[in-house]
């Protein structure tokens, strides 16, 4: 399991082909983005170093699960603005993150995330990690890798922000970059 095969699964349940007016409703504001960090705060965050807790906080938050994969769950938020989050692993590798569709100021939503990573795991990240992939991808205090993908299509910004448990840094390129 890799980020990159995370992410393809997470865009398949994307909706195709919504008006203008539709795809303003369903999306969440820079103001509005604090929705979805405290989704994957609550599910991805607070359940490291290896997830445990994760269904129950989904559960918690009134999400119902949408599909089951061979890589992973996925859970859809209850209301208008479509949010998934999901939990991913495949072997020895695991993911966990959140899907929305959110504003084109992809720097103030992405540092939104980050801000609440860096508090969560211990302080600033060891380091940015180089990525023409996606948005941001960090190696944090903690160890973990966290990214920021953003996907523009139809008039829509999705953003897709995922996260791995403490890895060691040789496993890195495996992880984001295969």
């Amino acid at each position: 399991m890799t980020f990159p095969l995370v992410l393809a699964g997470l865009l398949g349940l994307a909706a195709c082909g919504p008006s203008e007016q539709q795809i303003a409703a369903a999306t969440f504001s820079v103001a509005e983005t604090t929705t979805p960090v405290d989704v994957f705060s609550e599910t991805c965050l607070r359940t490291l170093p290896n997830f445990d807790g994760y269904e129950a906080a989904v559960t918690r938050r009134g999400f119902r699960l949408a599909t089951r994969e061979s890589v992973g769950t996925i859970y859809r938020a209850p209301g208008d603005k479509p949010l998934t989050s999901v939990r991913a692993s495949e072997r020895f590798k695991e993911a966990c993150g959140v899907a929305f569709l959110g504003s084109a100021d992809t720097a103030a939503v992405g540092s939104q995330f980050l801000a609440e990573a860096v508090r969560r795991t211990g302080g600033q990240p060891r380091e940015k990690l180089p990525s023409s992939f996606f948005q941001y991808a960090y190696h944090l205090r903690n160890g973990s890798v966290m990214t920021h993908d953003v996907r523009r299509s139809a008039g829509q910004t999705r953003h897709i922000i995922l996260i791995s448990p403490p890895v060691p840094k040789e496993d890195i390129a495996e992880l984001i970059y295969n």
